[in-house]
């Protein structure tokens, strides 16, 4: 097998590896709804529509009631449309744009040496442990 092959090969399996990873992990997603009505004011229930879809969703603060009509962002953890829902806010109060990530330089963890950025480096590749 050529070098160009065993790129490709490692790289088709790391596409493998990744594409794995992201479909099994655990995170949280945001979507924009609307309010349908109140369920129960006293709770913060309220009942969204997302999409074709209608559920139900919570306010933590009981002070804060939204109409009929409204657009809100919801907070889905782990992305389970099974578990308690969150209202964050409106879109008009917290954006159109709105987006719950971290700071720009906080996106990812190193992990390793970053090999993008060295030079004239030996990789030593193993498929077991050492």
């Amino acid at each position: 097998m050529s070098g160009e092959q065993y790129s490709n090969n490692l790289l088709e399996a790391m596409s493998i590896i990744a594409d794995r990873a992201v479909a099994t992990a655990n995170y949280d997603k945001t979507v924009q709804a609307t309010i349908v009505e109140c369920r129960d004011a006293t709770i913060g229930k309220y009942k969204v529509r997302y999409q074709d879809g209608f559920w139900e969703a919570y306010e933590n603060n009981t002070n804060v009631t939204y109409t009929p009509g409204t657009n809100v962002y919801i907070l889905i953890p782990n992305g389970d449309m099974s578990q308690h829902k969150t209202i964050l806010g409106t879109v008009k109060k917290l954006g159109i744009n709105y987006i719950n990530t971290i700071e720009e330089e906080n996106r990812y963890a190193e992990n390793g040496n970053n090999m993008l950025s060295m030079e004239n480096q030996i990789f030593q590749l193993h498929s077991y442990r050492t």
